[in-house]
Order: structure tokens, then C-alpha cells, then sequence
């Protein structure tokens, strides 16, 4: 493996396509023309210049304490401004969550609390080993639940 940091491109298909018929090609432009699209490739695209508002870690709401889920961190540049939003409305205890396979199990959700009782982390804990690891629906999906199952 090189440790060259090489830059990460995005390919249309059709860029790719004119990669691999000029790669497949035997003349003296072949070596010109991989150079040319090469060239266009790693132009910035006008597309990517703008995340969408969901996506923008800048334009999602902060964690209301620190989270972990299944012992890792929960940081809003990886998951959805949905996810964060009903993370911050969930609170510790235990939830009955409905799988893709229509069984049942529980997550749990605990939390450490400052002199004031304000949360200062949530844990949010859940059996999936095994047999358990299956059939887990989408993260948003298990966060929607609990706070359903909140407001009953």
C-alpha cells in the first residue's frame, strides 16, 4: 500500500467509459487522452461545492449531551439532522423495539446526570450478538420508536 496521499476523484460514467476505451486502445493519443479525462476528472464539480442542508454537519443541531451507541461516540458529522433531533428527544430507559422481522427486543438507554440533574451522556445499549445481530431496522427507524414510545 503507498503512502502517498493520491487525491480522491468522482467519476461520471461517462468519463469512466472514455477511461476504459482509451486503456483498451493500442495508439500514440491513448497516454494524451487518459491525461485529458484524468485532467477533467479532478476538476471541482459544481454539484459538490454545496452539501444539501441535511447533509451540512454545519447546519445540523447539537448533540444535547454526549451520546454513545453501542460504545461509540455519536457525532453529528456522521449521522442525519433527523437523527440528531431524535436523539436529543430521547431520554434513558428501557424500549421495546419492533425488528425488520417483526420480533422484539429491548434497548436501553442510561445516562450519567450533573449536580444540576441536567444529562452530561447517554448511553444507548442493545443486544446484538449472534442471533441478535439480524434484522436491526435503520438507525432512525429505532429512534423514532423510543420517542413514540415516550409520549405514550
Amino acid at each position: 500500500m503507498s503512502t502517498d496521499a493520491s487525491p480522491v476523484i468522482g467519476l461520471t460514467a461517462e468519463q469512466l467509459q472514455q477511461i476504459l476505451a482509451a486503456v483498451k486502445s493500442d495508439d500514440a493519443q491513448r497516454d494524451a487522452r487518459l491525461g485529458e479525462i484524468m485532467a477533467q476528472a479532478r476538476q471541482p464539480k459544481p454539484e459538490n461545492e454545496h452539501l444539501p442542508p441535511a447533509q451540512d454537519p454545519n447546519n445540523k443541531p447539537d448533540l444535547k449531551c454526549r451520546m454513545f451507541d453501542c460504545g461509540f461516540p455519536i457525532g453529528k458529522d456522521v449521522y442525519s439532522a433527523e437523527a440528531i433531533t431524535l436523539l436529543n428527544q430521547i431520554a434513558p430507559g428501557e424500549y421495546r423495539i419492533k425488528k425488520g422481522d417483526n420480533s422484539m427486543t429491548v434497548v436501553t438507554v442510561d445516562g450519567d446526570r450533573d449536580a444540576g440533574g441536567a444529562l452530561t451522556q447517554m448511553r444507548i445499549s442493545r443486544e446484538a450478538k449472534g442471533d441478535k445481530k439480524h434484522n436491526w431496522p435503520p438507525f432512525v427507524d429505532v429512534l423514532k420508536q423510543i420517542v413514540a414510545q415516550q409520549a405514550t
